[in-house]
């Protein structure tokens, strides 16, 4: 049974991996122009600019861990974040098997399978590593490995901010098993990254706490319902992972399974944390799908268990549902992308700034959207190359900057995000528009202005 077990689960992970390969082959297109490919800027330049190692909205581990793939180039990084991916399905199985549940090597499917976990790999997104972290905790815990579960506990504060629903969960529930000189090991990171970051850049004391990013005012980015998520599932992951993990609810508290009543807290507490969140419009939430998958390793292993638990017909009722899943991730796939209008619109920017010669060795750019310090091959931490949008007073745009400097206005962040309206760069008497571009389709704007003082 365990040979058997070992060979269906390397099967699946196989499977994965093959569609995690191709797909990274065959996507062309950038899948994520925002959050995506800052990420990767911040990994990619930490070790000309140490300090982006220890930026909260960056994600310290994930700058850290990523910045050796990550000078490999943007498919390197898709790559590394794949490989957690199948690892993390590796982890759960590990779980299930400790929890006996036969079904186990099914797990790195209900973990991987998902439009918005592919869409996580390919857009260089942070989700993967939680997703790795999340399954290592879980693995920690149902193998009662105390100080590693405290250590990855304090580790994950720097990964995401999910990481707010695993800390209570599993540091309780740790506790109440009788850990308690361990729970001092979950100070260990953090303090580690506290001292570093004082000593070296003389950041405050409460940095790591004082510094979160999710300040932003309420409704910022709009709201919902609190049903958004739920409604929405099939973006995230088959349906039938979240109906499987959900009637696993049934025995877990029927039987006062209390271990796997700290699985189904921490998964659906993920889901309830941003459903709550975007339904009010708090914390800079944005209602964005692909932030569900940091859920999924405790509703991959639910599903396993409910299989696993289930008394009726078991062999068909698990084939029925492995088949509704790979019909669903089939047919839902949206995978390769194609070119968004905004990349078409900053390719063609590029096209025209590089036919113009406009941007020499010493041209300074101002830009707010990341697609284009990407695609201009820009170090957009280097304050004597690029600037962000902000960072320029929009009562006298051209002040701080020298002839031929460049300010790229879009109307897809620079307005908002940027604080920087079309009107104060256009009447701005130091300003010359040198190049417009206006993609139809989407209604979207690109305007290039030059510093002539």
């Amino acid at each position: 049974m365990f040979k058997a077990n070992k060979i269906l689960f390397s099967l699946s992970t196989l499977l994965l991996g093959i569609v995690y390969c191709r797909l990274i082959y065959l996507q062309e297109a950038i899948v994520d122009g925002s959050d995506g490919l800052l990420h990767y800027q911040f990994a990619r330049f930490m070790f000309d600019h140490p300090e982006n190692a220890f930026n909260h909205w960056a994600k310290p581990l994930f700058t850290l861990i990523m910045s050796v793939p990550a000078q490999g180039g943007f498919h390197f990084l898709q790559l590394s974040n794949a490989l957690l991916v199948l690892v993390s399905g590796g982890l759960i199985y590990a779980s299930a098997n400790v929890l006996k549940l036969k079904f186990a090597p099914l797990a790195p499917l209900f973990l991987g399978l998902g439009n918005s976990v592919t869409y996580v790999i390919l857009g260089g997104l942070t989700e993967p590593l939680f997703i790795f972290v999340f399954s290592w905790i879980i693995y920690a815990t149902v193998k009662q490995r105390w100080m590693l579960l405290y250590i990855l506990l304090g580790a994950s504060w720097f990964v995401r901010p999910e990481a707010i629903v695993l800390i209570p969960v599993f540091g309780i529930y740790g506790i109440v098993k009788g850990a308690r000189k361990e729970v001092l090991w979950g100070l260990l990171v953090p303090a580690l990254y506290t001292i570093v970051g004082v000593v070296l850049l003389d950041l405050d004391w409460t940095w790591i706490v004082t510094d979160q990013p999710y300040e932003t005012k309420s409704g910022y980015y709009g709201e919902g319902n609190l049903f958004y998520f739920i409604e929405r599932w099939n973006q995230i992951t088959p349906y039938v992972t979240l109906v499987l993990a959900f009637l696993a609810s049934y025995r877990i508290f029927s039987r006062r399974d209390y271990r796997m009543g700290m699985i189904f807290l921490s998964g659906f507490g993920i889901i309830f944390l941003h459903s709550f969140l975007w339904a009010y419009g708090l914390r800079g939430s944005a209602g964005l799908l692909r932030i569900l998958t940091t859920s999924l390793p405790a509703l991959a292993l639910l599903c396993v268990y409910a299989l696993s638990k289930n008394g009726i017909w078991p062999k068909v009722t698990t084939s029925v549902a492995m088949i509704v899943l790979l019909l669903q991730f089939y047919f839902l796939n949206t995978f390769p992308k194609p070119v968004f209008y905004q990349e078409f619109g900053v390719r063609e920017l590029v096209a025209h700034l590089e036919e113009k010669g406009a941007i020499e060795q010493n041209t300074r750019v101002v830009a707010q959207y990341a697609a284009i310090a990407f695609l201009l091959d820009l170090d957009p931490f280097d304050e004597e190359r690029f600037l962000k949008m902000w960072n320029v007073n929009p009562q006298n745009p051209a002040a701080t900057l020298k002839n031929g400097d460049l300010i790229i206005w879009e109307d897809i962040v620079a307005n908002r995000e940027g604080n920087m309206p079309f009107s104060a760069l256009n009447t701005c008497a130091d300003l010359h528009q040198i190049d417009s571009i206006y993609v139809k389709p989407a209604d979207i704007a690109i305007v290039t202005f030059r510093v002539e003082k």
